[in-house]
């Protein structure tokens, strides 16, 4: 973030930002003086300000101000960046992984794809999560108002499964957006990373979720295992060790024998193992 905003300049991007309509507010001990620490959380902004700028990227890269009134028509706009720009910051939120327990929405049938990000303050002072679907944007915020530190309250833990829920209440487009492989990183932006971690990724079920299920056995409708790989295409799953077969349409659906704790493994054809321990519970 550091390096990006360098090259773009630190008194550009806070220009950008209050043509936009953003009210932006520093410490008094920046000065006057615009620097690098803008990308390092030197910067205030309010709810609005943060919805203002995702349902910028939802519109293209253009930002609007608020409007409070159905009929209040918005003030002058302005373009923060290329509509290019704006569609590709947008694939690679979509792709974040979801809060613990919740299927992708490619996954789901019907489902919008919610492109988000999320954001904890220094001390566990605030802990934020934005994001924005095909019609709507989302600003969630938990945190005390007295400022106190809660520790572990991290954005993604305290604010997205917030954020996910209002989304849920939200009418939907119905429009399904299927996953999309992103692009490697050009060779220079790569070599930060170090190199790929060479095992499967599991999409569902995640590690430490828990999952209601309604019935349990053979006649149980079960539910379905998903996960990626960057080299190899056929995975192996298994559960507590026994393996689990793929039903007449070709997927991964295991169908539980009772509530409980179970460790779920994707392997590949090289042997990388991946494991989620999950836990299984009824609904009474």
């Amino acid at each position: 973030a550091v390096i990006a905003l360098d090259k773009v300049g630190s008194q550009r991007f806070e220009t950008a930002l209050k043509l936009g309509g953003l009210d932006v507010r520093r410490p008094g001990t920046f000065g006057g003086e615009q620097n690098l620490a803008l990308a390092l959380g030197g910067l205030g902004l309010r709810s609005e300000d943060l919805a203002m700028l995702y349902a910028g990227l939802a519109n293209g890269g253009v930002v609007r101000p608020l409007v409070w009134q159905e009929n209040q028509q918005p003030k002058k706009q302005y373009r923060i960046m290329r509509e290019s720009s704006a569609r590709k910051i947008t694939k690679i939120l979509r792709q974040a992984p979801t809060p613990d327990g919740r299927v992708p929405h490619w996954l789901s049938q019907d489902t919008d794809g919610i492109a988000y990000k999320t954001g904890t303050s220094y001390g566990f002072r605030d802990a934020w999560a934005a994001g924005y679907s095909k019609r709507y944007t989302v600003i969630a915020w938990v945190g005390r108002p007295d400022s106190a530190p809660r520790v572990g309250a991290t954005g993604r833990k305290a604010a997205a499964p917030l954020m996910f829920e209002v989304f849920d209440i939200l009418p939907n487009s119905h429009e399904n957006t299927a996953y999309t492989k992103i692009a490697e990183a050009p060779k220079g932006l790569g070599r930060f990373g170090g190199a790929p971690d060479p095992a499967p990724l599991i999409i569902f079920p995640p590690d430490g979720s828990e999952i209601l299920a309604n019935t349990f056995g053979e006649t149980a409708t079960g539910m379905s295992f998903a996960a990626r790989s960057s080299i190899s295409k056929s995975l192996n799953w298994y559960v507590d060790g026994h393996p689990v077969k793929r039903n007449p349409s070709g997927d991964i659906v295991w169908k539980p024998d009772a509530p409980g704790f179970y460790q779920v493994s994707v392997v590949d054809e090289r042997g990388h193992t991946t494991i989620s321990n999950i836990r299984v519970m009824g609904i009474n």
